[in-house]
């Protein structure tokens, strides 16, 4: 062990197919972070959207090719956030199903 303690914590958040109904994530924080799909949840693909921080304007995130970015999670899975959504202070879950809820693992 390396000694090294890193703060780490997790967020229950409901998500939905509606970017208005979805819960905020902050992110500024934290330097990792990952969805953990309970085995309950039906698989789901999530769409990323980003804000500068949680009182922002939240955009449709996209890689450098203008391709959305997304997130597909099969039930008792985890998946890593993408790299590309750490420069923002918020992200939202927008799924292709209707409110979904999800666990989210964060780490300093």
């Amino acid at each position: 062990m390396s000694g090294i303690t890193r703060l780490n914590t997790k967020q229950t958040v409901t998500v939905d197919d509606e970017i208005a109904n979805c819960e905020i994530i902050e992110l500024t924080d934290w330097a990792g972070a990952g969805v953990i799909m309970p085995a309950s949840t039906n698989n789901s693909t999530y769409t990323l959207w980003v804000a500068e921080d949680r009182d922002g304007t939240f955009v449709a995130l996209t890689d450098t090719s203008g391709v959305a970015v997304e997130m597909t999670v099969a039930a008792s899975k985890g998946v890593p956030f993408p790299d590309e959504v750490f420069p923002f202070g918020a992200v939202k879950l927008v799924s292709d199903t209707d409110g979904d809820t999800v666990i989210v693992s964060f780490k300093g």
